[in-house]
Formats: structure tokens, C-alpha cells, sequence
């Protein structure tokens, strides 16, 4: 009954390629394009602390699954933020 990623609309489970490519500017800060399967993304991530494994990512949706990845105008970009800790 779906991919899980939309309630709403009953999708058919499929398999796509995930990719992530990213501009590595120092130790701290990064940009990355990313498809995850639902988003296409263009955001930066941050790494404040060097002792501690904490990243922040902010990011631009540019496109989404739901409209088979048509890139969105102006009025329909949304965010996102992800925060991450590694052990």
C-alpha cells in the first residue's frame, strides 16, 4: 500500500538511486545536492565541535516525489533541517 513516504496516495513501493555530492570546503562546513528518494535537496552542513560529533544540515527542497520531481517555483520551496550526532 505505498512507499511510506505519502499516507494520502497509495504508490507503488519502488527501489530509486540515492546520491549525495558534496563540496568539502574545511573541517566544519560543506554543501552537498542530495537525492534521498522523496527530496532532491541543495543545503549546507556544519560541524561546530571538533570533540563532539554533532552536524547540522540546512537545506532547500527543490524537488519532491509527489509531483515526480518537477522542480518547484518560487512559492512552493520549502526547508529542511537535519541534526545528527555519531558515536
Amino acid at each position: 500500500f505505498g512507499d511510506g513516504t505519502d499516507v494520502n496516495n497509495k504508490n507503488r513501493l519502488c527501489w530509486a538511486p540515492v546520491f549525495s555530492l558534496a563540496g568539502v570546503w574545511n573541517e566544519k562546513f560543506s554543501t552537498f545536492v542530495e537525492h534521498n528518494n522523496r527530496f532532491i535537496l541543495l543545503g549546507n552542513s556544519l560541524a561546530p565541535f571538533k570533540k563532539i560529533p554533532l552536524r547540522g544540515s540546512f537545506a532547500l527542497i527543490l524537488a519532491d516525489h509527489i509531483d515526480n520531481y518537477k522542480v518547484h517555483n518560487f512559492e512552493e520551496l520549502n526547508w529542511v533541517f537535519n541534526l545528527s550526532l555519531g558515536f
